[in-house]
């Protein structure tokens, strides 16, 4: 299967895809845009056509975890004792 990326205007990746690699790998490509909720483009005849999820994500439903990040009100972590991990020699 022959698949392309390409980067819109937002920078978002998209994935552009052959019409005949779509017709051979279609219950496999469909069942990628429901679980990871991405949107496939098909070039047919030179036109692109898009197969998305018709429910809308938010943007927030859509953000990857990102291990080692502090979660928490912003004033607890202004309160934190930064004194051990402070270290004047900067050499």
């Amino acid at each position: 299967m022959t698949v392309f990326f390409e980067h819109n205007k937002l920078g978002a990746m998209k994935t552009i895809i052959p019409l005949q690699d779509f017709l051979s790998n279609t219950e496999i490509l469909l069942k990628q845009i429901a679980e990871k909720g991405t949107a496939i483009e098909i070039d047919f005849k030179g036109k692109k056509i898009v197969i998305t999820l018709a429910e809308h994500q938010s943007k927030l439903n859509r953000l990857k975890r990102h291990e080692g990040c502090l979660i928490g009100e912003p004033e607890d972590i202004v309160h934190i004792d930064w004194s051990k991990e402070w270290h004047d020699d900067l050499s």
